[in-house]
């Protein structure tokens, strides 16, 4: 009697490890950003429609972090599996520049779907002296926290009009909506904004402050285009903000997903097809999320994954 229960009790040992190791198997950690931002909004979206759907066997856990160079590394060190970060920082770390120059880089950074563009904005108070990108001289400008791709991008940019922290302007490294409610406060006198379109904080802001955007020149949008091939021309449309009523010359940079290369490809299949099949739904619930379309989302700067890609060939755009 007592040969056969400590049978049943390691039976029952066996089942129940290799149930966690399933479960194990088909939970997947998704950092993304801070609570207000719009990146930890399109994780919470994503999470919800996997971890509800009576389709795949797969949870996602949406997790807050530090921003994309965080993200990056929780990939790299299989800390995370998923995650969503700005195309040029995945461009970086694949290729040991900017902010992981010098690095020995892990190859295990793959793209699952571009999902939206994040254009800059530089928003100041309509009574300031400032009007373009060089007036910023002598004064204080958030950038974003450090290590976000915010600050990352807004540097980017800087470098390639051949300005930097300190020496040009004091810079304050405050969260988006530090430094609008710092900029609101007078306590800053512009802000750099990689957001999607409209941003609530600076619709926020323009409700109670007259704004305007600082554009950029074609030939600064040259500069930082030829130095940072993932910054493209892109333009904010009048009328996106009150009180800006004409068009905003700027650049963009693409948001995508991104996975570790050794997730399974059925995986990213399953995971991919669904939100893609569900991409009204989720549309409807995000703003952001209106540009999430089959055929753009296929083209990134980096390699798709097997199971993404897989998905994409089905549906006709490679």
């Amino acid at each position: 009697m007592k040969k056969y229960y400590l049978v049943i009790v390691f039976t029952a040992f066996l089942l129940l490890s290799t149930s966690c190791e399933n479960n194990d198997n088909t939970n997947y950690t998704i950092p993304t950003g801070g609570t207000s931002g719009v990146l930890y909004s399109i994780g919470a979206a994503f999470s919800q429609l996997v971890n509800e759907s009576n389709e795949i066997d797969i949870q996602f856990t949406n997790q807050v972090s530090g921003g994309a160079i965080e993200n990056v590394r929780l990939i790299e060190k299989k800390e995370a599996d998923f995650s969503l970060f700005g195309a040029d920082v995945a461009l970086e770390a694949l290729e040991g520049f900017g902010s992981f120059e010098g690095d020995k880089r892990p190859d295990v950074l793959r793209a699952v779907f571009n999902i939206y563009s994040q254009p800059l904005g530089i928003v100041t108070l309509d009574s300031s002296e400032v009007n373009t990108i060089s007036d910023l001289k002598g004064k204080k400008v958030a950038v974003g926290t450090p290590g976000s791709g915010n600050e990352i991008r807004t540097k980017q940019v800087l470098q390639a009009l051949d300005m930097s922290y300190g020496e040009d302007f004091k810079v304050e490294f405050l969260s988006i909506s530090e430094g609008l409610d710092g900029l609101r406060d007078n306590q800053v006198d512009a802000v750099f904004l990689w957001t999607g379109l409209p941003t609530p904080g600076i619709m926020d802001l323009a409700s109670v402050k007259d704004i305007k955007m600082i554009p950029l020149t074609e030939e600064e949008v040259k500069r930082i285009n030829k130095q940072n091939k993932s910054l493209y021309s892109s333009t904010i449309p009048g009328g996106t903000y009150e009180g800006v009523d004409e068009d905003i010359l700027t650049v963009a940079v693409d948001v995508s997903l991104f996975v570790h290369k050794d997730i399974p490809e059925s995986d990213v299949y399953q995971i991919t097809k669904l939100i893609f099949d569900n991409k009204h739904y989720l549309k409807n619930n995000v703003s952001t999320l209106k540009e999430l379309d089959v055929k753009s989302s296929a083209e990134t700067l980096i390699e798709l994954h097997p199971g993404s890609e897989k998905f994409f060939k089905e549906e006709g755009v490679l």
